[in-house]
């Protein structure tokens, strides 16, 4: 007996050991991976932060400077109207007077001298002025001797062929070039006025040959002269342009605002010493930033919005009209980025510790298998240390040892069929999961397509630079929607075996519009036109699992167009879908210019496991829907005639109750 009972404190000490060790193992492990899962979890949001700050900082400075280049745009669109309005008048001047010359030639030709009717022509066309004498006609020879100088007559009979403009262009032999050797035409170049001959002004000239003794005729005006109201039109046209809260502001290079707020300051405001709520004197930073790139530039900084009580980031973008001295610019508040980092934040924390949750469930399901296992492991042991006891007590009697012997034969047969049982309902649930789990692939092939579309979609508008926050905000809805799809189809797997699922009523329009959403991309992509129904019915049933029917169907039509295009070229793919209702029944029919069915397949289309693509296919979609529609619907998917590409047909009734 003393060996017996020293076998039994050893049995003890082993199971102790054993199962101590298990479960501090499986602690252990529970804790490293929940701090590794932390970790990488806030290096990913910290990058993400970072990203998502420099994505909008870019998109934000791309809008800014997109708007401000637009106002830039208009400015020099009026400029050019105004300019070619101002031209034409002076043409229209011009031309006047040259109708006068020769209307005054044609009378009195022949009947007086040269002498005399040259200078009936001369004072006729001294006579017409315009702009308080400012803008007048003058008459030269082309030897360039001036004939007619109404607001410099002491010029008159001289040459003005020495003349010259500050960049030392020949004004005089450039506008009686013009007039030789075209006929007529502008000039855009620089002339004195008479009350400053010293300063040479812009203008814009325009100059006729006169047709008559070598003479040529000619007008101008001077651009400052209608400078201030274009300015102003303009102004008034910029003060017009808003985006949102945002808007254009104007300033003048020596401090100050004319176009503020999105009004005009009347007078102009000085603001050469405004600073923001750091001591940064803005208008002056501006300037610098516009002197300093010529094609404008960022400034950031910190503004105080009266109307909130709070200090927000600002970021403004500016350059320069330098013939004006203009100072354009527009800005933006960089608020929305925190809030949306903060929100991302508070998910992610939120999302973190629900996946925390879980992984503690996990583990506590796996340390109570373990605490099974070396409960098992433990009884295992003491009948092998039962066993030795036993053989140490032989000499207790073969009687003895034959009843324990038979009792542990009974044991172990019990064991190993209750472990063969065991073995076979495990086999019977692996073989469902396995079909639901084929089921579930089929169904997630095409959403996961679209998600690697958008993402390619997005890789490409950011390599040629026109990504936007609006394309990026569709792309990542889109997406979400995609995931969400992904998320209800396993929902649906898993729920469609459970009876207590309960019909819902839905919009059958709306559902075809959904289904036709995740696969835009994909549409998009294989340049394939999709026409849905304008009408609309509503249907009473399992409004998911009718959704992954209808996206079943479009995947296929989609496989079908993209097979027939890579076998006979390029075509209009198409896929139309048409729905009818009457007599209580909605019919919805899906038809397409695919490549079609082959006629020793459509027998047995909607079998299990048979498939028009091959290896590529798994046979299980169509099967699956026909049991859907049939089984939740109380109707029928069958398979329509087509003399092109194939149709399939849902027949549902309207007022039958679902099961």
């Amino acid at each position: 007996m003393p060996e017996s009972l020293d076998f039994r404190r050893t049995e003890h000490s082993i199971r102790r050991w054993i199962l101590l060790f298990s479960l501090v193992s499986l602690l252990l492990v529970a804790i490293l991976s929940s701090t590794l899962f932390l970790r990488e979890t806030y290096s990913r949001f910290e990058e993400e932060k970072h990203w998502i700050r420099q994505s909008h900082m870019e998109s934000q400075q791309s809008m800014l400077q997109e708007r401000v280049d637009n106002a830039v745009q208009v400015i020099s669109k009026h400029r050019e109207q105004a300019q070619a309005r101002l031209g034409e008048t002076v043409r229209e001047r011009v031309d006047q007077a040259y109708t006068v010359a020769h209307a005054l030639y044609q009378r009195y030709h022949g009947t007086i001298s040269d002498e005399e009717l040259q200078q009936m022509i001369v004072e006729a066309l001294r006579a017409m002025s315009w702009r308080e004498g400012d803008s007048y006609i003058w008459i030269n020879r082309y030897d360039l001797q001036s004939v007619l100088l109404p607001r410099n007559p002491g010029q008159e009979g001289q040459s003005l062929a020495d003349i010259t403009d500050p960049s030392g262009n020949y004004v005089v032999r450039q506008q009686a070039r013009t007039a030789r050797e075209e006929g007529s035409g502008f000039n855009v170049d620089a002339f004195f006025k008479p009350e400053d001959p010293e300063t040479f002004h812009a203008q814009i000239s325009y100059v006729r040959d006169l047709g008559l003794w070598d003479w040529y005729i000619g007008s101008a005006e001077f651009l400052d002269r209608f400078r201030d109201e274009l300015q102003q039109e303009i102004l008034l046209t910029l003060a017009e342009l808003r985006y949102g809260d945002n808007y254009i502001f104007i300033d003048t290079v020596d401090g100050h605002a004319i176009l503020m707020n999105g009004e005009l300051q009347d007078p102009p405001r000085y603001s050469w010493e405004l600073e923001d709520a750091q001591g940064t004197k803005i208008l002056q930073e501006q300037l610098r930033v516009a002197r300093e790139n010529p094609e404008g530039g960022f400034l950031s900084y910190v503004w105080h919005e009266k109307s909130l009580g709070r200090d927000m980031p600002h970021l403004s973008f500016v350059r320069l009209i330098p013939d004006w001295d203009w100072k354009i610019g527009t800005g933006a508040y960089l608020t929305d980025i925190e809030q949306f980092i903060a929100y991302r934040e508070a998910d992610l924390w939120k999302r973190t510790w629900l996946n925390i949750m879980t992984i503690g469930a996990v583990v506590l399901l796996i340390i109570s298998a373990a605490t099974l296992l070396a409960i098992f492991t433990n009884r295992r042991i003491r009948d092998l240390f039962g066993a030795m006891g036993q053989q140490i007590d032989t000499y207790h009697g073969q009687l003895r040892r034959m009843n324990c012997e038979l009792e542990e034969r009974v044991a172990e047969e019990t064991r190993r069929c209750m472990e063969q049982e065991r073995l076979l309902i495990q086999q019977t649930k692996m073989a469902e999961m396995g079909n639901m789990i084929g089921l579930i692939a089929h169904q997630w092939t095409q959403p996961l397509n679209a998600l690697s579309l958008h993402m390619q979609d997005i890789e490409d508008q950011s390599q040629m630079g026109s990504v936007g926050a609006q394309a990026v905000s569709e792309h990542v809805e889109s997406c979400n929607r995609l995931i969400a799809h992904m998320s209800d189809t396993v929902n649906s797997f898993k729920n469609y075996f459970k009876p207590d699922l309960h019909p819902v009523e839905f919009d059958l329009k709306q559902t075809l519009e959904s289904a036709a959403a995740i696969l835009k991309p994909r549409l998009r992509q294989s340049e394939i036109l999709l026409q849905l129904p304008e009408r609309s019915a509503i249907l009473h049933g399992y409004h998911n699992e009718f959704k992954q029917v209808i996206l079943n169907l479009f995947s296929n039509a989609c496989d079908a167009l993209e097979e027939r295009r890579k076998v006979q070229g390029p075509f209009q793919a198409s896929i139309t879908v048409t729905l009818t209702q009457q007599s209580g029944l909605v019919q919805v029919e899906f038809r397409d210019n695919g490549i079609g069915i082959p006629a020793h397949v459509r027998e047995g289309i909607f079998s299990p496991y048979c498939s028009t693509k091959g290896e590529a296919g798994m046979g299980i979609g169509l099967h699956m829907s026909r049991r859907i529609i049939e089984e939740k619907f109380h109707g029928h998917l069958i398979l329509g005639s087509a003399t092109e590409g194939a149709c399939f047909c849902i027949e549902i009734p309207v007022e039958r109750p679902v099961s």
